[in-house]
Formats: C-alpha cells, sequence, structure tokens
C-alpha cells in the first residue's frame, strides 16, 4: 500500500497503524513520488492526500490512472480535509474510488483499507 501524505505526523501515524495491522506500507510526500512508486511497485491500494506540494493529489491520481490505465485491482482513496462536494466530486473524476474527509483517526484509516481490500477479492 502507498500512503501519500506531505504532512510528516499523518503520515507516521497512519503508516504504522496499518503496519500493526499486518499490512505493508510505502510512504510518499509529494504527488511525483507517489507516481513514480505507483509505476514501480502497482500497490493495490493508494491513500492520497489531495493538497500536496508540486503536483497535488488529484492530478497525481490522473497521471496514475492514464500511466497504469485503470486497474480494478488498484484502488485510490483521496483521503483530505477539502472536504467540500466539489473536492469530493474532482477527486472522484480524477479516478479516485474513494474519499475519506479528515481529520480521520488511524483506526478509519485501517477500517477503510480493509474493506476496500475485502470487496476487490476475487
Amino acid at each position: 500500500m502507498l500512503i501519500v501524505e506531505d504532512y510528516v505526523d499523518a503520515q507516521v501515524l497512519y503508516a504504522n497503524h496499518l503496519c500493526d495491522a499486518g499490512y505493508d506500507v510505502v510512504l510518499a510526500s509529494d504527488g511525483e513520488s507517489a507516481i513514480e512508486l505507483a509505476k514501480r511497485l502497482r500497490p493495490r491500494i493508494i491513500l492520497m492526500d489531495l493538497a500536496l506540494p508540486g503536483i497535488d493529489g488529484w492530478e497525481a491520481t490522473r497521471r496514475i490512472r492514464a500511466d497504469l490505465g485503470y486497474d480494478a485491482s488498484m484502488t485510490i482513496i483521496a483521503v483530505s480535509a477539502m472536504v467540500g462536494e466539489a473536492a469530493r466530486v474532482e477527486a472522484l473524476r480524477a479516478g479516485c474510488d474513494g474519499f475519506v474527509a479528515k481529520p480521520c483517526g488511524p483506526d478509519v484509516i485501517v477500517s477503510v483499507v480493509k474493506t476496500y481490500l475485502e470487496s476487490n477479492v476475487a
């Protein structure tokens, strides 16, 4: 799983809880790194912050989807403090499969990841 988050405290908090839940986690702090890691690793889940330095989460998602095609085995979930309907709709248009509003506890992130992974089991 790839966590794309520029706020280090949130990055570490989510990563620690997801690792404790048994998931392998890779971290990126900007959109450019997220694109490169997604191409190289092809993670099943990407947790994508939308407000990132340089390439934002919307554009990173569009590029990942364009480069890798729409792969049903790769789920991209926007995780953002931009909770307005416009941000949510734009995230889905960019290629995100879901949206989680911040602030949210790490238990919410673990639950969302588990739900998406269980729903994508063939």
